[in-house]
């Protein structure tokens, strides 16, 4: 998201519907982050986190059963 680099202690980015993002932590340094979902998108992050085989096909499956788009990684 533009104008998100280089956020710094105490700061805060909004992501709206529908734009594409990610989150990391560029630093060796600990970070703390809340994030705030909707229901289905809580059940996704939960689907993902269960996956036993996490290739391309399989993300991209669990994306679509949830009504996203998988964009593949950067």
């Amino acid at each position: 998201m533009p104008g998100a680099a280089g956020l710094t202690a105490g700061g805060a980015v909004l992501v709206p519907r529908g734009v594409v993002h990610t989150y990391w932590n560029p630093t060796a340094e600990a970070s703390t982050y809340l994030l705030v979902m909707t229901r289905r998108i809580q059940s996704l992050i939960n689907a993902l986190h269960s996956l036993e085989q996490p290739d391309e096909s399989t993300i991209a499956t669990v994306f679509e059963e949830h009504a996203s788009s998988y964009l593949g990684w950067p």
